[in-house]
């Protein structure tokens, strides 16, 4: 984030890994969070807010199984890099998402 977009007030997810823009923790939360508000206030009225909320929880467990998966491939390439540098080979560095 630049200083510009600072001063405005945005906001930019992002990174450089397969699944960029879902490595902060707390937005697979913030969409928890958001369902159970909308739960929370509208009990009375669930045929009309039921898709919503169970989008939102979708969404979250989508986040979450990303980050899963992100950290299990990490984990596989440090460990793929350590046995290769250790016999001397050269690991190549996984490639990046279009």
């Amino acid at each position: 984030m630049n200083e510009s977009e600072e001063n405005a007030g945005s906001v930019r997810l992002g990174g450089t890994g397969i699944f960029a823009g879902i490595n902060d923790p707390d937005l697979g939360e913030s969409f928890l969070d958001a369902a159970r508000e909308l739960l929370d206030g509208n009990r009375d009225r669930l045929r009309r807010f039921a898709l919503p909320i169970f989008f939102l929880q979708r969404h979250a467990l989508e986040l979450a199984l990303k980050q899963a998966i992100n950290a299990v491939l990490a984990e596989r390439h440090i460990t793929k890099r350590r046995s290769g540098t250790a016999q001397g080979q050269e690991v190549p560095q996984p490639a990046e998402a279009a």
